[in-house]
């Protein structure tokens, strides 16, 4: 990954690296494997998530996020589609 001046995309960067990383290692991720998979240094993940708890809650915290912004997105489309109707 190139250096950058935004860190809101590097650690965009490192919670996918995260999340693909957990994906193929599970519960073994290394802060190493994290930091290889994004193109950054150690040092530079540690600058963004001092600890490997802190990444993890920082990826939890990311993926509840998405999950109720998709949530909110087809509850939306729901009721563009049918309307406020309760229960059938």
């Amino acid at each position: 990954m190139p250096r950058t001046r935004q860190p809101e995309l590097t650690r965009a960067a490192l919670l996918a690296a995260a999340s693909t990383v957990l994906r193929e290692q599970g519960a073994s991720l290394s802060l190493d494997a994290v930091a290889r998979a994004a193109g950054v240094s150690k040092g530079g993940l540690l600058h963004h998530y001092p600890t490997r708890d802190a990444l993890l809650r920082a990826l939890g915290t990311a993926l509840i996020d998405d999950f109720r912004q998709r949530l909110n997105a087809a509850h939306a489309a729901e009721l563009t589609a049918h309307g406020p109707a309760r229960g059938a």
